[in-house]
Order: structure tokens, then sequence, then C-alpha cells
């Protein structure tokens, strides 16, 4: 469920703010590791809760960010 909601403020930040065309990739490359990882890799209590915790720094900065490209 946190995948699907740090795609759709993704694409709402990319749709909506005017950033660097690398700040998005590489972004949109995180987020593909942190949602993608465990469906590779044996399931292990770690490894979700690593990814979980990828996921909601990932969107933390990517609200963060939005709210500093609103204000400047």
């Amino acid at each position: 469920m946190s995948t699907i909601f740090i795609l759709i403020v993704f694409a709402y930040f990319v749709i909506r703010f005017e950033v660097d065309v690398r700040e998005k990739l590489v972004l949109l490359v995180l987020i593909g590791v942190a949602a993608l990882l465990p469906l590779a890799s044996p399931m292990s209590i770690a490894l979700r809760v690593g990814c979980a915790i990828a996921q909601g720094a990932i969107g933390v900065y990517i609200v963060t960010r939005m709210h500093y490209l609103k204000h400047a």
C-alpha cells in the first residue's frame, strides 16, 4: 500500500513542479528499487522493514521538496 501512495505522490511531484530531469530519474530509480526489491529476493522481516523505511524516507524527501518548491 505504501508503494502505491509514494508512486502517486511522485507522479504529482513530476506533473506539478518544474525540477531537473536528473532529480526525477534518481527518485524514480530509488522508488523502483525500494518497491521491487522485496519481490526479487527472499522475504525476510529485515528486508521488508528496510524497504518500508526506504519508501518512507523517499516520501518524506519528496513532500519536503514539494513544500520547498511551493514557497520558493
